[in-house]
């Protein structure tokens, strides 16, 4: 079977996955995205009709990370990977550190561990909320710092599509895996880089102050499982940085504000 040949389906929460996964699947194959309207994530078992009989290369389920819905994605999950055990199909799902999914053995499944942050332009994360704060108000106060991870939707939705055509080949790549960008900075790092591009970007429009009060702090987190994603799939990922730059100018440019 060529790229060209491969059939990837989307189940469950779409945002903040497109258009992003679309267009990378664009490149290797066709995308077909299953809606809540289509087939309801509470139907389980025409869930897995669908699946057995549509036989995709890939199945994508992106679920809800909220805890009420932790019990009903497990179920949802569950029949997915049953629907899809024994046969050649790649099951890719992403999750919270809290709501890990549990692996079928007799099924190819590939899960990443989401980063504290998942950022895009699209929707309320941390850096657009940060966006807002410096463009609309006069001063700050932060309290609470700790060291996090993050990645953005788009860097998120090409990685996931590398590892997944490396595990289509190779099924020993399967398993649970850890993803972000590199580097692990601390929340105010973050903010303050964030007022740093705005500051180029926009140099007319005055920015909010920020004042740090006694700010107490974790230890960094350790880095070990995305050292082992970047090696496992043979991808080098990129700083931090990168990802608040992207989300940033896109967040700015979707606004009219640049």
């Amino acid at each position: 079977m060529t790229d060209a040949d491969y059939q990837f389906v989307l189940l469950g929460q779409a945002e903040p996955f497109e258009p992003y996964l679309s267009g990378e699947v664009r490149k290797n194959g066709s995308l077909l995205l299953i809606s809540e309207q289509d087939i309801p994530r509470s139907d389980s078992s025409l869930l897995a009709a669908f699946l057995t009989v549509r036989k995709p290369s890939v199945v994508f389920f992106a679920p809800e990370t909220k805890r009420a819905e932790v019990k009903y994605t497990t179920s949802v999950y569950e029949a997915i990977s049953h629907a899809l055990q024994d046969t050649d199909s790649l099951l890719v799902s992403w999750h919270d550190t809290k709501t890990p999914f549990p692996l079928n053995e007799n099924c190819h499944c590939l899960t990443f561990e989401l980063p504290q942050l998942l950022i895009s332009p699209d929707n309320r994360n941390f850096v657009t909320d940060w966006i807002e704060i410096f463009l609309n108000r006069k001063r700050v106060v932060v309290k609470e710092d700790d060291y996090v991870d993050l990645i953005d939707s788009r860097l998120l939705s090409l990685m996931s599509i590398k590892a997944a055509l490396k595990a289509l080949s190779n099924p020993a790549l399967c398993g649970s895996c850890r993803i972000s960008a590199n580097g692990t900075p601390l929340r105010s790092e973050v903010i303050e880089y964030i007022r740093a591009l705005l500051s180029k970007i926009l140099p007319d429009r005055p920015l909010a102050k920020v004042q740090y009060q006694q700010l107490q702090t974790s230890h960094p987190a350790e880095e070990a499982g995305n050292l082992a994603f970047q090696e496992t799939f043979e991808v080098i990922l990129p700083k931090w940085h990168s990802c608040v730059e992207e989300t940033t100018a896109a967040y700015l440019a979707h606004h009219k504000l640049i």
